[in-house]
């Protein structure tokens, strides 16, 4: 029997979470150097103000409206020359392969951004899945927030059929749901919330 890398190890942790709970975390998911470097990142590309304000909706009928959401997002580019972004999103290609090989997932795109919570925002309850687009097959979110506590709030609060979870945006930490299937929403942070955020695709 192969012995597991450290990330098929991690691939594993999410899958068996999904599998009898709905949804998967996975703390460590990101070594904390490599999540340090894209904190980093995250915030020099912040500083150069090339964030956005993120809105809802798809194509067209996409809106910004701040009493849902008011965080800002910069979408990472898939072909990107970035070393760090290549790394991360070669993690991202090497998880669907993962998947679609253990669970016949028949995932073939994937699409993420950076996410900046800056202090007082949220993002109300929604689903991730549109109604007339259903490609998103999971989200996977991975945090950037080094020595975060309760009182920094920004917990994903997630809906589940029969109760309600809160995880902290721990750094390094990962989570992942089908898209379609579990209600969420951000808490409001009390402190800059960072996060990697993004959807394997059919």
């Amino acid at each position: 029997m192969a012995v597991l890398n450290h990330y098929e190890q991690k691939f594993e942790e999410l899958i068996e979470g999904i599998v009898n709970h709905d949804f998967g975390v996975c703390d460590s998911f990101l070594p904390e150097d490599f999540a340090r470097a894209l904190r980093l990142q995250l915030l020099s590309e912040f500083e150069q103000n090339k964030f956005s304000p993120a809105s809802i909706g798809q194509g067209n009928h996409q809106r910004q409206h701040l009493e849902i959401r008011n965080d800002c997002i910069l979408w990472i580019e898939p072909d990107s020359s970035n070393k760090l972004e290549r790394e991360f999103l070669d993690l991202v290609n090497n998880f669907i392969q993962y998947l679609n090989r253990s669970c016949f997932t028949g995932l073939q795109h994937f699409e993420f951004h950076y996410a900046c919570y800056p202090k007082g925002s949220f993002y109300r309850k929604h689903v991730d899945s549109f109604v007339n687009d259903k490609s998103r097959q999971f989200s996977l979110i991975v945090y950037l927030n080094p020595d975060w506590t309760e009182d920094d709030g920004g917990q994903l609060k997630l809906y589940l059929k029969d109760k309600t979870v809160e995880i902290l945006p721990l750094l390094g930490r990962a989570v992942c749901f089908p898209s379609h299937l579990i209600p969420h929403e951000v808490l409001s942070a009390q402190n800059n919330r960072l996060s990697i955020t993004g959807w394997l695709k059919k």
